[in-house]
């Protein structure tokens, strides 16, 4: 699975190598930082569809995803607790032993599924001038 930064519209991502792990485990393994989305595009479902793009490739791939839950920025909208949830509707399962570090084994299904909305899929596809709604990596 690439590394680098991931768009969705407004809303981006990075994923990066996680030099913590062991290198044999390095290539199959990604760490989502910095998810984001600017405050006027929040709630409208671009950083979900952005989620929902990376797993599958994770899934595709049979990459592992690793996060720490925590809010990025000075008007984070969600605290800790509301990312952990909202991360787990991707898949994504508290790390025992970590405070706030989830992962995300590949083909693991969420607790409550929840697709993204065919709204978030129509805007992606506009922002991008294309008639799918997902998006290449930046």
């Amino acid at each position: 699975m690439k590394i680098g930064k991931y768009r969705e519209g407004p809303a981006s991502c990075v994923l990066e190598v996680n030099r913590v792990v062991r290198p044999d485990l390095r290539d199959k393994l990604r760490e989502v930082l910095c998810v984001q989305c600017p405050p006027e595009f929040r709630r409208t479902g671009y950083a979900t569809a952005l989620l929902w793009r990376i797993v599958r490739e994770a899934d595709a791939s049979a990459t592992t995803l690793m996060l720490k839950a925590a809010p990025y920025g000075d008007d984070a909208p969600m605290d800790c607790d509301s990312l952990a949830l909202w991360y787990a509707r991707f898949g994504f399962r508290p790390l025992t032993g970590s405070p706030g570090v989830m992962v995300r084994m590949p083909g693991w299904k969420a607790e409550f599924p929840c697709e993204p909305s065919p709204v978030a899929a129509a805007a992606g596809a506009l922002v991008h001038g294309d008639t799918q709604a997902e998006s290449k990596p930046h």
